[in-house]
């Protein structure tokens, strides 16, 4: 299962850095509306996981500079190459983190993935997924329907 969940957690970074890249810095910070902005969505989903994965590391930004953000929605706007940076960084972490945990090992510390750790990865694939489902949709109204197919040109 563990290897299973790597190419998992590989093919989803792929497809998140493909699609930052894919956006432009108007489409970045104007698409969509309130917690769904195409930065807010990118940010949720490195922030959520950082959560599950139990890091609380100060979210970097490209220029090396660290912010602390309380709640939902980061104070200042995030750039697409924070993100990226982001990326990268987190695409590391999970994979030291998936090799490290026990998959059959109990948890109780978020109840509503399962009752295992092996329920929690498979809740971060999941919702992680659902949000880089909402931001590619962004990406696809902004670019009129010719979006890339980030999902079909990602997979092995």
């Amino acid at each position: 299962m563990k290897e299973l969940a790597l190419k998992q957690f590989e093919q989803f970074y792929r497809m998140f850095t493909c699609m930052v890249n894919d956006y432009d810095d108007e489409a970045w910070y104007t698409m969509g509306h309130k917690k769904t902005t195409a930065y807010i969505l990118a940010f949720h989903i490195i922030d959520s996981t950082k959560f599950y994965l139990r890091d609380d590391s100060a979210f970097e930004l490209e220029n090396g500079e660290t912010i602390t953000v309380e709640g939902p929605v980061p104070a200042q706007k995030i750039s697409r190459a924070d993100i990226l940076k982001n990326i990268t960084l987190q695409k590391a972490a999970m994979e030291k983190w998936i090799h490290e945990i026990d998959f059959k090992a109990p948890q109780t510390e978020f109840p509503w993935t399962g009752p295992d750790m092996e329920s929690v990865v498979i809740f971060i694939i999941r919702h992680n997924t659902f949000h880089l489902g909402e931001f590619n949709a962004l990406l696809n109204e902004y670019k009129k329907g010719d979006a890339k197919d980030n999902f079909g040109d990602n997979i092995y």
